[in-house]
């Protein structure tokens, strides 16, 4: 089963402004917790023993709030910090903590979503399959076609990401839940230095 986990949480989410200048978007509380302690428990559940968060914006308070959550779980779970100094994105942030997220199998999710996606059976699906770059965990937007940007092949098959018309062979089009499953031959994709996408590693993988 998979054991490490990647919370991406370096965003300064510009979006909440001007909330987000007060604190970090994953540390505001939803029903008396912070996000990135629903996700730490969404986590444990789903039987990860440790979890990388990435820091970028207001670092002092999320280090604060990480320095909080390792003495109350630290019998359950080991929480990591990785501490960028420049916004790196979600695949530049994966590689400065390729080291410290090692070299199986590991989740990856967004601090800044809710969802009920089921991460053991992404991460079993991801297990079933050796040699997989990657399991993203997809949803039907039969309403919101807008959101579903992601082409998707017979048997479940990624053909493309972000393209406005349709791919060949493409069956339909789902959207990114915010979840996935690598393989740490992911890093070996991503450029070495500066920001980058994950999406953009993931299209020119294809």
């Amino acid at each position: 089963m998979i054991k490490t986990a990647m919370i991406l949480s370096a965003g300064a989410g510009s979006r909440l402004r001007p909330l987000t200048l007060l604190r970090p978007k994953p540390l505001f509380q939803v029903l008396n917790k912070t996000m990135l302690e629903w996700w730490l428990e969404s986590l444990i559940s789903a039987g990860i023993k440790r979890v990388v968060i990435n820091v970028h914006y207001q670092p002092e308070l999320m280090m604060e709030r990480i320095r909080l959550m390792k003495e109350c779980g630290k019998d359950r779970l080991e929480i990591i910090p990785s501490l960028e100094e420049e916004i790196l994105g979600t695949g530049g942030g994966l590689k400065k903590a390729a080291q410290l997220l090692g070299n199986s199998d590991f989740l990856v999710v967004n601090a800044d979503i809710f969802t009920d996606f089921e991460l053991v059976k992404l991460a079993l699906k991801q297990l079933a399959n050796p040699g997989r770059l990657a399991t993203l965990g997809l949803l039907e937007r039969p309403g919101k076609p807008e959101q579903a940007n992601v082409s998707m092949g017979e048997d479940g098959r990624i053909l493309g990401f972000r393209q406005e018309n349709p791919l060949k062979g493409e069956t339909g089009r789902q959207a990114y839940s915010g979840v996935m499953a690598l393989s740490p031959a992911i890093f070996d994709l991503i450029p070495d230095q500066g920001p980058s996408d994950i999406i953009d590693v993931f299209s020119g993988a294809l």
